[in-house]
């Protein structure tokens, strides 16, 4: 049938990928002039922020998976999952960028509430 121990090296090969992606990102964004940013900051954000990456997830997911058959449960709690990781590392490495261009602390306190509460909401509702 499927290799559940494979599926799950191929989404940790995945985070890890964009891990790094995002790093190499922060790295150029903080390199740059923070006052005249470029237009390649508005492209690297649209490509690789949010939904491109959990379609590139579902991608790899539907090449290794064939929906002829019954998918298994653990299959699709793990997709589940990794689309949770996937958007929580987006919000995060977002945020440390609106944190990297931003001066003023009254957004940076609003942003940090805002991830704390998100969070805090995620986990409960994950508990109910």
């Amino acid at each position: 049938m499927y290799n559940y121990q494979k599926l799950v090296r191929v989404s940790s090969g995945f985070i890890l990928l964009i891990f790094i992606v995002y790093i190499l990102i922060l790295f150029y964004l903080y390199t740059q002039d923070k006052n005249e940013p470029s237009l390649y900051i508005g492209i690297v954000l649209t490509l690789f922020f949010g939904q491109p990456m959990k379609s590139m997830y579902e991608f790899l997911f539907d090449n290794f998976v064939n929906f002829e058959e019954d998918v298994p449960k653990n299959f699709l709690r793990l997709k589940r999952t990794m689309k949770y990781f996937i958007d929580l590392i987006s919000m995060a490495l977002m945020t440390l960028v609106l944190l990297l261009f931003s001066y003023n602390h009254l957004i940076v306190i609003a942003i940090l509430v805002f991830m704390v509460g998100f969070c805090s909401l995620n986990y409960w509702s994950h508990k109910i």
